[in-house]
């Protein structure tokens, strides 16, 4: 999947979920992040166009609140990989 094992980190605020990751090595150059408010989907898209960056802050959350994401990563193509594995983060209440 694309959320990393080693090296990966998670970290929630009042005002942001950030999730980083390691680099695919199957040679996809982007990724898209998606959001649920439950384990195992719907999730909804929320990079308006792929990213290369590998971290990405979601601002949009709110305290008290379990958020569940997911990753793909997207080829030159713009063939997209099916879901990473979901990781769950939770934003803590101020």
């Amino acid at each position: 999947g694309v959320w990393a094992q080693p090296g990966e980190s998670q970290s929630s605020t009042k005002q942001y979920a950030t999730r980083n990751w390691d680099e695919s090595q199957s040679k996809k150059v982007s990724y898209q992040v998606y959001r649920g408010e439950t384990s195992g989907g719907p999730y909804t898209r929320l990079t308006a166009s792929a990213i290369t960056a590998l971290q990405y802050s979601d601002s949009n959350v709110e305290s008290g609140i379990e958020y569940f994401y997911v990753a793909t990563s997207v080829d030159k193509h713009g063939t997209e990989s099916l879901n990473s594995q979901e990781i769950a983060v939770t934003i803590p209440n101020p």
